[in-house]
């Protein structure tokens, strides 16, 4: 029986191999169940094509425990996926696909990914794409909610007076 190769590509080997350093330098994997237990409770999921998500932020005392607080990422492939070949081989596509977009995402954030099937027969630039595209939303969203967050931080008399400053209208 033949296999079809749907491994990574070479040139994406090469460069997940060069980011060995990048995997040394900080550990930007979620290693504990508690810690997807907390992301799953704080958050909604959400689909992409191939990738089923949560974002949740990073607890404080985690925050300021860690140096970095960048974000962390964890990777869930149960025995719905195939068998260990199978789930090993979607878990490799997929860090080499974190790897090459993990500087988009914000600092302070835990994401969960749940890859389907169809992740390992996907092509390797439409895998790569889709993870940029994901890490891309989340940024967009962790920017509106942060945006959303400083303007609710204003103090109410504040608010209160740039209303009281404002001319008054003719009726």
């Amino acid at each position: 029986m033949a296999m079809k190769s749907t491994s990574v590509p070479a040139e994406a080997v090469t460069s997940a191999k060069s980011d060995k350093q990048f995997e040394a330098d900080a550990d930007w994997r979620l290693h504990k169940h508690a810690d997807y237990q907390r992301v799953y409770k704080n958050s909604r999921k959400q689909f992409s094509v191939r990738i089923a998500y949560f974002v949740a932020p990073q607890a404080a005392e985690l925050i300021a425990m860690r140096a970095g607080n960048g974000a962390r990422v964890g990777i869930t492939a149960g025995r719905v996926l195939g068998k260990a070949v199978d789930r090993n081989r979607i878990k490799r596509r997929m860090r080499a696909a974190i790897c090459a977009h993990f500087s988009l995402l914000p600092a302070g954030l835990d994401i969960v990914l749940h890859p389907k099937r169809s992740v390992l027969e996907a092509p390797w630039a439409e895998l790569d794409g889709e993870m940029k595209r994901v890490f891309t939303q989340i940024r967009k969203a962790a920017t509106q909610k942060s945006a959303l967050k400083k303007n609710a931080d204003d103090p109410p008399s504040r608010v209160i007076s740039d209303i009281a400053s404002a001319p008054e209208q003719p009726i």
